[in-house]
C-alpha cells in the first residue's frame, strides 16, 4: 500500500511539475550559478498561474471547467476543518461535540470536468467511488467514458419520438430538419446553440410553419402552371397527393386544419416558451432541460409519470377528471403533434449539445445520471452499480419499492423533505443521510442549482446561535430553520438578576440557546471538492424543486 501511495504521489503531483521543468532546462540549459534562481522562478510561476486560473473559475461565469491543478488532496485538515477554530487542537472551540466524516473514494475517484458535462464527469466519479476505483485505476471512468452513454440514451428517445411521428404523419421528419437548421445558420442560431445563439422551442415552430407555408404555396404555383387538359379526375388527383406526399404536404394539411379552426392561433397548452429548465448557459451546468425524467429503481418511465402517480388529493383528482371530459370532446386531440414536433427538435438540439467539441450535458436530468449508470453495468461484465433517489422533496416516489426490498438490494430508503419539518424530524434526516454516506460500496451525489458533484464529507457541531463564526459567514451557514426551532438550554454561571423584591438579589439562570451546524462537501461548479454547504440550504434547494435530490450510487452485492 506505501508503495502504490508513493507512486500516485509521484504521478499526480510530481511528475505535471517536473516533467515541464525538464523539458525547459533543456531547452534554456542555465548555468550552475543560475540553476537555483531558474528552478525558484518557475515554481513561482506555476504558483501564480494556478491562483490565477482559480480566481478565474471562481468569479466567472464562463468558465465551465476544472481547473488545471493537481486533483490529489493536498492538505486534507484545512479541507475538512472550519477556518475560524480548531476543533481538534482545543476542547474549548464552541460547543459539546463536533464530527466529521469523510469519503476516500469519492476524494480519490472524482474526476475532473473539462467543459459543461457536470452530470457525464460526476457520474463517472460515482462510479469510480461506488466501485473502489481511483482515478488513475486503469478501469476508472471518466466524462470521457460516460459522455458516449448518455449520447446514446438521448437519440434512444430522440429515435422513439421520430418513429411515432412518422408513422402517425405518414412521411419522413428529414427534409424538414435539414430546411430548419439552414435557416437557423442564416441566423447564426443552431438547435443545440446557448445564449444569443440558442433557438426557443417557439421560434423553432415559427421556423417549422414558415417553411412550410412556403414550400406548400411553391407547389400549388407550379402545380396551377403545369395543369393540363389530360388531368386525372380530382378523386384520382387528391389519391394521388395523398400517396406521394412529403412531410411538407402532411405538415401543411395539419396548419390548414388548424387554421381553419382558430385562425393559425396556437394554443398555450401546447405550445409554450420551455427553456433549458433553470439551466444556466453560461456557466454551461444541466439537469433541467428534459423535464428531469428519471427511471426509478424497479420501473421504467419519466419522473413526470411517476409524480402523476402520486397525486391523490381531491384538487388533483378533479382536475384529472375535467382533462378526461376535454379529451373525450376532442379525439382528434390525442395526438398533439405540435408538441411532439417540437420534442423532436428539442432532443436533436440535445445530441448537438452532448456531442460538441465541448460537451454538455445540459439536456439531462436525473434520469440521464441513472440511465448511464445502467448502460454502463450492461458494458461491465462484473459491476452492478445502480443510481437511486435517496433525498428529496417527499413523494411517492418512494414507494415505487418497499423498504424491505431495497434493503435486501443494499438500496437505502427515500428520505422525503417537507417544509413542515420540525427539528427532531430534520435531525432524523440528517442522521438517515450519514448512515448513507456511511454505507459500504456506495457514495452520493448531490443534484444542486445548475450542477451535479459528489457529497465528498459531512460535519456537525454545536455552537450558540449568536455565535458568527467565520465559517458561518463565508460558508452560507443558515439559520432559518434551526433557530426557530426549540434548541437546547444550559445554564450559565456568574449571571445576576435581581428577583423583582427589592430585599436582595439572587442567581437567575440566564438560558442560551444552542444550535446545531451541519454541512455537507460538494461542488458548486466544476467537480473538484471546494464548497461546505449548510444542510438547512441544501434541505431547501430539493424542497424548491422536485428535480433535485440527492441520489445514492451503489455497487450491489
Amino acid at each position: 500500500p506505501k508503495r502504490e501511495t508513493d507512486e500516485r504521489y509521484f504521478r499526480e503531483i510530481v511528475d505535471p511539475v517536473m516533467r515541464p521543468l525538464m523539458c525547459l532546462l533543456q531547452k534554456e540549459k542555465p548555468s550552475k550559478t543560475n540553476l537555483a534562481l531558474f528552478i525558484i522562478d518557475y515554481m513561482k510561476d506555476i504558483e501564480i498561474n494556478n491562483q490565477i486560473e482559480e480566481t478565474k473559475i471562481a468569479n466567472s461565469s464562463e468558465i465551465e471547467m476544472d481547473s488545471k491543478s493537481s486533483e490529489a488532496i493536498v492538505d486534507l485538515k484545512s479541507l475538512l476543518l472550519p477556518p475560524s477554530f480548531q476543533p481538534l487542537s482545543s476542547l474549548e472551540f464552541v460547543g459539546d461535540h463536533f464530527s466529521v466524516s469523510y469519503s476516500r473514494r469519492a476524494l480519490e475517484g472524482w474526476v475532473k470536468q473539462p467543459s459543461p458535462c457536470c452530470a457525464a464527469a460526476s457520474a463517472g466519479g460515482a462510479w469510480n467511488a461506488a466501485m473502489g476505483f481511483s482515478r488513475t485505476d486503469s478501469r476508472a471512468q471518466s466524462h470521457l467514458t460516460m459522455i458516449p452513454l448518455f449520447s446514446q440514451l438521448l437519440q434512444s428517445q430522440a429515435d422513439t419520438i421520430k418513429n411515432r411521428y412518422e408513422r402517425l404523419l405518414g412521411a419522413p421528419l428529414e427534409p424538414l430538419l435539414m430546411l430548419v437548421m439552414e435557416r437557423l445558420a442564416e441566423e447564426n442560431r443552431s438547435l443545440g446553440g446557448k445564449n444569443e445563439a440558442a433557438a426557443s422551442r417557439k421560434h423553432v415552430f415559427k421556423l417549422v410553419r414558415l417553411i412550410v407555408l412556403e414550400v406548400v404555396e411553391a407547389r400549388n404555383k407550379e402545380k396551377d402552371a403545369n395543369q393540363s387538359a389530360n388531368a386525372l379526375s380530382s378523386e384520382d388527383d387528391d389519391l394521388k397527393s395523398f400517396m406521394n406526399g412529403d412531410v411538407f404536404d402532411r405538415l401543411g394539411e395539419l396548419f390548414e386544419q388548424e387554421r381553419a379552426k382558430s385562425d393559425a392561433q396556437l394554443s398555450s397548452d401546447e405550445i409554450e416558451e420551455e427553456g433549458e429548465g433553470d439551466e444556466e448557459e453560461g456557466e454551461g451546468e444541466e439537469g433541467e432541460g428534459e423535464g428531469n425524467r428519471i427511471d426509478s429503481v424497479d420501473s421504467v418511465g419519466s419522473e413526470d409519470e411517476v409524480l402523476d402517480k402520486a397525486k391523490t388529493s381531491k384538487k388533483s383528482v378533479k382536475a384529472k377528471t375535467v382533462k378526461k371530459k376535454k379529451k373525450k370532446k376532442s379525439s382528434k386531440s390525442s395526438w398533439q403533434w405540435k408538441k411532439e414536433l417540437l420534442d423532436w427538435f428539442h432532443k436533436v438540439g440535445g445530441l448537438e449539445k452532448i456531442n460538441a467539441a465541448k460537451a454538455s450535458t445540459a439536456p439531462f436530468g436525473n434520469w440521464g445520471v441513472i440511465g448511464a449508470l445502467r448502460n454502463l453495468n450492461d458494458a461491465q461484465s462484473d459491476a452492478d452499480v445502480i443510481g437511486s433517489f435517496l433525498m428529496g422533496k417527499k413523494s411517492k416516489i418512494a414507494t415505487t419499492s418497499s423498504p424491505s426490498a431495497l434493503a435486501a438490494k443494499g438500496i437505502p430508503c427515500y428520505i422525503g423533505l417537507s417544509r413542515d419539518d420540525d427539528e427532531r424530524t430534520v435531525t432524523a434526516q440528517w442522521n438517515s443521510l450519514r448512515a448513507a454516506f456511511h454505507a459500504p460500496d456506495s457514495c452520493l451525489l448531490f443534484h444542486l442549482k445548475n450542477h451535479y458533484a459528489l457529497i465528498f464529507a459531512m460535519r456537525e457541531w454545536e455552537e450558540p446561535d449568536d455565535y458568527t463564526s467565520e465559517s458561518s459567514q463565508e460558508m452560507g451557514v443558515n439559520k432559518s430553520i434551526e433557530e426557530n426551532e426549540a434548541a437546547e438550554e444550559e445554564e450559565v454561571s456568574g449571571c445576576v438578576k435581581e428577583d423583582g423584591g427589592g430585599s436582595g438579589q439572587r442567581r437567575v439562570p440566564v438560558k442560551r440557546r444552542h444550535r446545531m451546524v451541519r454541512q455537507v462537501l460538494t461542488s458548486r461548479r466544476g467537480q473538484r471538492p471546494s464548497a461546505w454547504v449548510d444542510f438547512s440550504e441544501a434541505r431547501q434547494t430539493m424542497l424548491n424543486w422536485e428535480g433535485y435530490k440527492i441520489l445514492a450510487i451503489t455497487r450491489l452485492n
